[in-house]
């Protein structure tokens, strides 16, 4: 019949993206959900159904030296399936959807303004690897996926001392791809350190606005950023159901800034 394993994870931290000029974000994301094990012959297939909450506040820097504060959020919910062969390599992938929102306030060619803007969004990712069995206490998993989020289009209005006007934001695609090894040991029977490394890349990431005829800027996401993850996990047992994970991810490059995360997981 397969085991549930619920779970909740909570992520907090600060990154920076340079899009020719930069955007500064401070943030909280949440997920909540269960894990289910069906064990095959060959193989073990695990399904997680979840919902997922985050928010959090940005400064974006011009290079002028313009400066624009907000918020944003998101709320949606996902599912994801992996594949675990007894030789070592799995498959996986996840499906998510959902609504976000933003709002800014900042001064635009020396007026102040401001907006909101609601859409909705998709995302996907595919992936795979190979775990490695390295004596009784160290694995190493070789991977590589692919990620995929699509925001839709939305009409603002920009708000000013001159008025009101319609602004048009472009939907927004980002293709990312991350190559990675993380190294796992064993410290006793329950509990295990790990680190990795990775290497992402966007290839798009593109964002834009129009009003009537004429067109912003489009800053970009694309290029590179180093991966460095750390943390310390304590598996679940019979004895105790109660499952942790504490750990740091690390960006440079690109993207900038850090990411703590804790996850507790139970059985019943």
């Amino acid at each position: 019949m397969g085991e549930y394993e619920p779970f909740a994870l909570a992520s907090v931290g600060k990154l920076k993206n340079f899009t020719g000029s930069y955007v500064e974000n401070h943030g909280t994301n949440l997920d909540f959900g269960f894990a289910r094990t069906l064990q095959g012959l060959h193989s073990t297939l695990t399904l997680m159904p979840f919902i997922e909450y985050g928010h959090g506040n940005y400064t974006a820097h011009l290079d002028d030296g313009t400066r624009g504060d907000g918020k944003n959020s998101f709320m949606g919910a996902g599912f994801l399936a992996r594949s675990d062969n007894k030789n070592g390599w799995y498959y996986e992938g996840s499906l998510r959807a959902g609504h976000a929102k933003s709002d800014y306030q900042g001064v635009i060619e020396g007026y102040r303004a401001s907006y909101s803007s609601d859409a909705n969004y998709v995302a996907m990712h595919v992936g795979g690897g190979k775990v490695l069995q390295q004596g009784e206490k160290d694995l190493f998993d070789l991977y590589g996926r692919f990620f995929w989020t699509h925001e839709a289009s939305d009409r603002v209005k920009l708000m000013s001392s001159l008025g009101s006007a319609p602004y048009d934001f472009d939907a927004v695609n980002s293709y990312t791809t991350r190559l990675g090894l993380r190294w796992t040991h064993n410290l006793s029977q329950t509990q295990r350190f790990y680190a990795g490394l990775a290497w992402d890349y966007e290839f798009s990431g593109t964002a834009g606005a129009a009003y009537r005829t004429l067109r912003t800027s489009e800053p970009s996401l694309k290029g590179s950023s180093a991966v460095l993850e750390l943390g310390w996990q304590r598996q679940l047992t019979k004895a105790n159901p109660w499952g942790l994970d504490l750990g740091i991810t690390a960006y440079a490059g690109k993207q900038q800034g850090a990411m703590f995360h804790t996850m507790v997981t139970w059985k019943f």
